[in-house]
Parts: structure tokens; sequence; C-alpha cells
């Protein structure tokens, strides 16, 4: 009876997530790492108007992905926040460190392409871009219009670990 139960229990907990992961995030909210080729995306300061740029640093930023909705995440560091550079949108606007406010030009669609992820910001609609997609230490990050190129591709890693509670209860 009680391995029935479990089995049971554990059905229903592959169907619940099964059915919620159509409608689930991209990412879950946590920490994470964001990495272009072998480079970290870095603020160099924690200053408002600091440009993002590429790092080899190991003590890289680390970045607070917070789900809004539909696909769409605030990204922080710290007190600081991803920013388009005041909304503006024109090709090459400088990617910015900024106190959070929530407006939509800190806000940003996250979307799983290949093996990699594209961030694209909600107000502007460019996307976050490495100049010639040269992984260059130092280089600063901008937003461009989305075309999927390789200087749009990032791999973005979790720094938090899996929470297994609810599996390790039935097993």
């Amino acid at each position: 009876m009680k391995n029935s139960l479990r089995i049971l229990c554990a059905f229903f907990l592959v169907c619940f997530v099964g059915l919620s992961v159509s409608h689930a995030a991209v990412l879950p909210d946590g920490r994470y790492h964001i990495k272009f080729s072998d480079r970290y995306v870095s603020a160099p300061a924690m200053r408002n108007g600091t440009i993002l740029a590429l790092s080899y640093s190991t003590k890289a930023t680390v970045w607070e992905l917070k789900h809004l909705g539909n696909d769409v995440y605030s990204i922080r560091a710290k007190s600081k926040c991803m920013d388009s550079s005041g909304g503006k949108r024109y090709d090459g606007v400088p990617i910015i460190l900024y106190d959070y406010y929530g407006h939509q030009n800190q806000r940003w669609k996250i979307e799983k392409y290949k093996s990699y992820y594209i961030l694209i910001n909600v107000k502007t609609g460019l996307a976050l871009d490495v100049p010639a997609g040269k992984a260059a230490v130092g280089a600063q990050l901008q937003g461009y219009p989305v075309n999927r190129s390789r200087a749009q591709c990032f791999n973005i890693y979790t720094l938090d670990k899996p929470d297994t509670s609810l599996l390790n209860l039935l097993f």
C-alpha cells in the first residue's frame, strides 16, 4: 500500500510538473552568470551608468533573474539592474547598470535559441549584443536589432542548487 501511494504521488507530481512546463518561465528565478563565449557579462563598477562589458573574472557579476511573466525578467546585480540606456532606441545604444525602478527599459525578454539565450529589451526591442561578436575582454555591450547572430547568443548558468526536497519526501 505504501509503495502504491508513493507511485501514485510520483505519477501526480510528474503530471503536474509536465502540465506546468508549458507555462513555466524560460529560466527559474535565481542567481546566474551570463556568458558570451568564455567571457562573463560584468559590471566593472556598481555605479549608475556603468556600461556592461565582458571580463575573464571568475568573480564576475552575479545576476539575479526575476520572472515578471511572459518570459520577461528583471536582471539585477545587487540594487542595480541591466538597463538599456535611457530607453533610447538606436543601433549601439549602451547597455548599462542603473538603479532598479522597474521601467520597460529595465525589463528583458529571454528567448531560448538553439542552445543559447537571446536577451531582448522590452522597451526598445533591441537585443543584448557584443559588437562585431568579438569576445575581447573589456568589450562593451550594446543594444542592436535582433538578428540571432552569434553576437547575440549568450549562455546563462545557474549558481543555485536545485530544490529536490519534494522528491526526497516521496522516496
